[in-house]
């Protein structure tokens, strides 16, 4: 299935059905995939209205933040881990991100939990360039 009819697809889905957060979390995916952020970002922020307990994505949304903006990313892991605290995903990808930032004992930190809740001790690629803002 190509780029083109995988968006058409989700599109289609999301017509049907609009109120449902996981179809809305998937095109958001692919739009992010494609290269269509504010898309990805719209169909994230909808989702959120729709189920404000889905935390997976409050985590994709701070991994799309992450990549321009360290200072709007920290409170969708936050919050993400808040939402589901026995996730390992959420510290991983927190992470990823205090490492990025420079704040190497919290990245150190937020990995080991992640492994005492079963993770793997693997890190998640992190975004390639340096972002404007950091916190530390």
């Amino acid at each position: 299935m190509g780029v083109d009819h995988a968006r058409s697809a989700l599109d289609q889905a999301v017509k049907l059905r609009p109120t449902t957060p996981t179809v809305l979390y998937d095109r958001a995916n692919a739009r992010n995939n494609t290269g269509d952020i504010d898309g990805a970002i719209a169909d994230l922020n909808e989702a959120i209205r729709l189920d404000p307990r889905y935390a997976e994505a409050y985590r994709a949304r701070g991994w799309i933040y992450a990549h321009t903006s360290y200072d709007r990313a920290w409170p969708e892991f936050d919050q993400a881990i808040r939402l589901e605290p026995r996730n390992p995903r959420n510290y991983q990808m927190r992470g990823e991100l205090r490492q990025r930032a420079g704040d190497l004992a919290g990245a150190q930190a937020d990995r080991a939990q992640a492994q005492a809740l079963g993770g793997t001790p693997t890190t998640t690629p992190a975004p390639t360039a340096p972002p404007p803002t950091t916190r530390q």
